[in-house]
């Protein structure tokens, strides 16, 4: 049995696995082929070697840590490493405005979150490869934040754009959209 044979059989049989267990759970979870297919491909585009499959497993973990080391620059509120997490041609929108370069970032970030208020905290981060050194992503964020004597709570999404710059996936390109920013104790539903 070939090696990709070998693979299949396994994913068929953990596959199957996984379909007989599913009435414990209340909602069905992905198939094992559905998970190895998400894993295995740029773009939709099936990969064929273990050695491509575990370059896209490094770069979407390397690229989680990015955005983890972004939110902890951001409760340190420490704006050079901050802006050491963007390309050097890096943006940073939100609504109407758009910061572009490490100068307008420095800027934009000493005003905002120099103070510490600012805690972010980012789930559901779902990465898509564009080819070795590109990459796009969505994650959610919920963000709390202690702003002139007042807790407030925000919410969104940051669409993300990654490239390799020094050897290292840096952020692109970060869109804030935002979903609600409101006093903690009024809630973000009133």
């Amino acid at each position: 049995m070939t090696e990709v044979e070998n693979l299949r059989s396994s994913v068929t049989v953990l596959d199957d696995a996984a379909r007989t267990t599913k009435s414990a759970r209340s909602r069905p979870a992905p198939s094992v082929a559905a998970l190895y297919h998400a894993v295995n491909t740029i773009r939709g585009e099936p990969v064929s070697s273990i050695e491509e499959r575990l370059a896209i497993i490094e770069a979407k973990d390397e690229i989680r840590e990015l955005t983890a080391r972004y939110c902890h620059a951001v409760v340190d509120g420490d704006v050079e490493a901050i802006i050491e997490l963007f390309c050097r041609d890096g943006v940073f929108r939100m609504r109407n405005s758009a910061f572009t370069g490490h100068a307008e970032l420095r800027q934009m970030y000493q005003g905002g979150v120099g103070a510490k208020t600012h805690k972010p905290f980012i789930q559901n981060h779902v990465i898509e490869l564009d080819g070795p050194t590109e990459a796009s992503g969505r994650c959610s964020v919920e963000i709390r934040i202690f702003q002139e004597g007042t807790a407030m709570t925000a919410a969104g999404h940051y669409l993300d754009r990654y490239r390799v710059e020094d050897g290292r996936w840096k952020l692109a390109d970060r869109f804030y959209n935002a979903y609600h920013l409101a006093p903690w104790e009024t809630g973000w539903t009133r």
